[in-house]
């Protein structure tokens, strides 16, 4: 809507840059603390999977807890993270 005319969002590249985002481990340092915030983060660069996948993988959050911690009105909301 907002876009320069003929410009469109991919909204999957833009999921892809939210979940490579090493910002993410300011989300994560309340729920999971920060040294594993931390190594989740070194991880992803290693092994070139996103935060999440690595998240999954580790399974230290649930499906549940990820869709709710990570969801936009989670993310762009001042306050204190919920889990």
């Amino acid at each position: 809507e907002r876009c320069v005319d003929g410009i469109k969002p991919r909204p999957e590249r833009c999921r892809h840059y939210f979940e490579i985002s090493q910002g993410l481990a300011t989300v994560l340092n309340p729920i999971i603390g920060y040294s594993n915030a931390a190594e989740v983060v070194k991880e992803a660069e290693r092994t070139g999977e996103t935060i999440l996948q690595v998240i999954r993988r580790k399974k230290l959050l649930t499906e549940a807890e990820i869709k709710k911690l990570f969801a936009p009105s989670q993310l762009t909301k001042p306050g204190k993270i919920k889990r």
